[in-house]
């Protein structure tokens, strides 16, 4: 008896325990795995992100999903909490007579576990799939320089066809903008049906992922102007759900197509289009149209307009041709973003996804999301 008193006594005063062990073991593998990936675009895309991934991701997300509420959030909400309880356990085992600096020792070395474990998951649940082989690539997408009359052409498109998608949907409001009527929850159900549906013609994309979850918190993050989060810790499509629905709708697939394994944003981007503009639902049908006319216009501004003021007409004629029920739901996001204009924390969060989507091999950084123009203008290469 004393002497298992004895072994009891020895394992509540280990400092290093074996699963910080095996979870800094896993972060070696995963780190090595990492640097293998982003040299080996055939071991990323073939074995990695369509077998590997696919299979975790699946499992995890699924579990997941089967809560309608954000996983993440809560845990991130409970943290403080939990690595105070994680702090007195620790001392608490260690004995009162343990002396404080192997105390603190211990307590650090856990903390460090959990670090290494979630940086493990990171990499394994996305880091690599930036490195996976481009979605325009898999999809023989041609993607080539435009001239600005070719960009201008492809936006004429995109708002006649927006127009047309405008006059179907019957879901609106007193005001005569887009509103289904249907709860947040609701509503990421209905999505997530028509994502998966896409799978149907793109094999690559996860047909069998769970709806994407609105945030508690969606009124904060929107002054950070981040509209969604995927989160590979529990791998969770998180989206601000006060929205309008005209960019809550696209949002939702963008998040979902980062499940899915695209983890560059203006694949992502194309993806959503792609899952709503596809759909045999009226409403979800034409905010995927809007989301890429608006994308589509901003870039023609960007690329053409503001250095060549020449196409200044062109710019107004591609408005010309959306209608005013078009319009309304263009001032309703309007007046939803006015209430959050520029602010210091809008400013420091778009500066931190800038230098994070850098450190993951988007050089431009933010911009790459309006990068999703030239699947766009390849798309309509391929129609022509």
């Amino acid at each position: 008896m004393a002497e298992e008193e004895h072994k009891s006594e020895k394992k509540s005063c280990r400092v290093i325990p074996y699963w910080c062990i095996l979870s800094a073991s896993l972060f070696v593998f995963s780190l090595a795995l990492y640097f293998f990936a982003r040299n080996n675009t055939y071991f990323t895309e073939k074995i990695y992100a369509e077998k590997i991934y696919r299979v975790l991701s699946v499992v995890l997300n699924n579990v997941t999903g089967i809560f309608p509420f954000s996983v993440i959030e809560i845990i991130i909400l409970l943290l403080p909490a939990a690595l105070i309880l994680i702090a007195y356990l620790t001392a608490g085992r260690m004995g009162k007579e343990a002396p404080v600096l192997k105390k603190t020792a211990a307590v650090i070395v856990r903390y460090i576990g959990i670090a290494a474990f979630l940086a493990s998951e990171y990499i394994l649940l996305c880091g690599i799939n930036y490195y996976r082989m481009s979605f325009a690539e898999s999809y023989d997408i041609p993607i080539r320089e435009h001239t600005a009359d070719e960009f201008y052409e492809m936006c004429l498109d995109l708002a006649r066809r927006t127009t047309q998608a405008r006059e179907e949907v019957t879901e609106l409001d007193d005001e005569g903008a887009v509103d289904t009527g249907l709860g947040k929850y609701a509503l990421a159900k209905r999505v997530a049906k028509e994502f998966n549906r896409l799978s149907e013609e793109y094999p690559l994309i996860n047909g069998h992922t769970a709806r994407p979850k609105p945030l508690l918190l969606s009124r904060p993050m929107s002054y950070t102007h981040i509209t969604g989060i995927y989160m590979p810790f529990t791998v969770e499509a998180n989206v601000d759900a006060d929205l309008p629905e005209t960019e809550l709708i696209p949002y939702m697939a963008h998040e979902m197509a980062h499940v899915s394994g695209f983890m560059r944003e203006d694949e992502a981007n194309y993806i959503a289009y792609l899952a709503c503009s596809k759909s045999e639902d009226p409403t979800v049908r034409y905010c995927g149209l809007l989301f890429a006319f608006d994308y589509a216009v901003g870039k023609f501004y960007s690329r053409v307009v503001s250095k060549d003021d020449s196409y200044y007409d062109e710019y107004r004629e591609i408005y010309a041709q959306i209608s005013d029920d078009v319009w309304k739901d263009e001032n309703r996001i309007y007046e939803y973003w006015e209430q959050f204009e520029e602010s210091a924390v809008s400013e420091a969060a778009d500066r931190t996804n800038d230098a994070y989507l850098k450190m993951n091999g988007q050089s431009d950084g933010t911009r790459s999301y309006g990068r999703m123009v030239d699947l766009l203008l390849g798309e309509y290469d391929m129609k022509k």
